[in-house]
């Protein structure tokens, strides 16, 4: 018996070691000449795919969740993904758990980084370039977080989350795109702390019809700085993001629960903060999609120069340039106006009357 229990215990023991190494993340190192592709390939769940700088002229796609792609950044070297203008998307995830940093990744035709039906994607300390319409683009996902990128010369967004919920884009740096950050019919985001400039339009929380998810709700933008947004739009003119006016800095239209507090926005040349309805023509489209900007607050923001030469669209919108403006629709909005701003809507209750907030603030540093 009691060699039988000695038994027992050694073949359990064997039992838990061979356990433990099968259930151990692998790290795949990957060399200048390798492929990417090839390592995605051999890769289990939880495995860590180190890749040295070089250039890989790849497209990667992730469907084996938790893994890791870590570009190993030496100075200013890191690895690039370069479509050379002939390949779609840089990396596409579908339904899988990513971490992915230190990659620059430039010169694809649709997207940078695209994720579909994926929950806790990661994307930090990319830098993406000429990727097509998008940099960034999570759609149909949750838990998504886009930290320390700095993203530029894209058609149409630089960062696009459409239809997902609970989502952080912060610490990032985006100019010289269509919209340097655009939040389409999702719930629960949070925009903070990045710098957007030079692009047509800054920040856009918007309702889009036809889409899986009707609506928007509890977006927060926060702590950005939001300056120059005056490139002349260079995106497609037969979609509604190409006929966006330059000049926008922050621009809220048919969200709801939209909060914009304690932003540093300057000179814009249509409007600093401007809260509209989805058009009557695209809300048509589908009948289901309540088009109104409701419930929005706009409180304690730093507005400097903004509105002073306009687009058509500030005038027909609402008569004239502004540092904040409002076009009259929607339900239970309030605006917090300080001293110095120029305005243009209807009347609105001030902010501070029902919630008290904190004094303007400069935006966060990046850790």
């Amino acid at each position: 018996m009691r060699g039988s229990g000695i038994l027992v215990a050694v073949l359990a023991a064997l039992a838990c070691v061979s356990a433990a190494g099968g259930a151990g993340a692998e790290t795949l190192r990957v060399s200048q000449g390798g492929s990417i592709v090839a390592a995605l390939a051999r890769a289990q769940p939880g495995d860590v795919i180190e890749v040295e700088p070089g250039t890989y002229a790849e497209s990667l796609a992730v469907d084996t969740p938790r893994i890791t792609l870590k570009g190993l950044v030496r100075g200013d070297a890191r690895p690039v993904l370069d479509g050379g203008g002939e390949l779609v998307v840089g990396v596409l995830v579908s339904g899988a758990k990513l971490r992915m940093s230190g990659f620059r990744v430039q010169h694809y035709r649709a997207s940078g980084v695209t994720a579909r039906g994926a929950s806790g994607v990661t994307l930090d300390d990319l830098v993406v370039d000429d990727t097509g319409l998008y940099g960034v683009r999570p759609v149909d996902s949750n838990g998504v977080r886009v930290t320390h990128c700095t993203i530029t010369r894209m058609k149409d967004a630089a960062i696009y989350l459409g239809d997902s919920s609970r989502a952080l884009m912060a610490y990032n740096e985006v100019h010289h795109n269509v919209v340097g950050i655009a939040v389409a019919n999702s719930d629960d985001v949070e925009v903070r702390d990045n710098l957007v400039y030079d692009n047509t339009t800054g920040i856009l929380v918007f309702v889009r019809p036809r889409s899986r998810q009707k609506g928007g709700n509890r977006t927060t933008i926060q702590r950005n700085w939001v300056t120059r947004n005056n490139t002349p739009n260079f995106g497609d003119p037969s979609i509604p993001v190409g006929r966006l006016p330059h000049g926008g800095g922050i621009l809220v239209m048919g969200a709801d629960a939209t909060r914009v507090e304690n932003n540093w926005i300057k000179e814009n040349r249509s409007f600093g903060i401007g809260v509209v309805r989805l058009a009557a023509d695209r809300a048509a489209e589908d009948p289901e999609l309540e088009p109104l900007s409701d419930r929005t607050r706009i409180g304690d923001n730093y507005l400097f120069d903004n509105g002073r030469d306009p687009h058509p669209f500030g005038v027909e919108r609402f008569g004239g340039g502004a540092d904040l403006a409002w076009d009259g629709t929607g339900e239970g909005n309030c605006i917090t106006r300080p001293e110095h701003a120029r305005y243009r809507g209807g009347t609105l209750p001030d902010c501070r009357r029902e919630d008290p907030q904190a004094e303007p603030g400069a935006p966060g540093v990046a850790p």
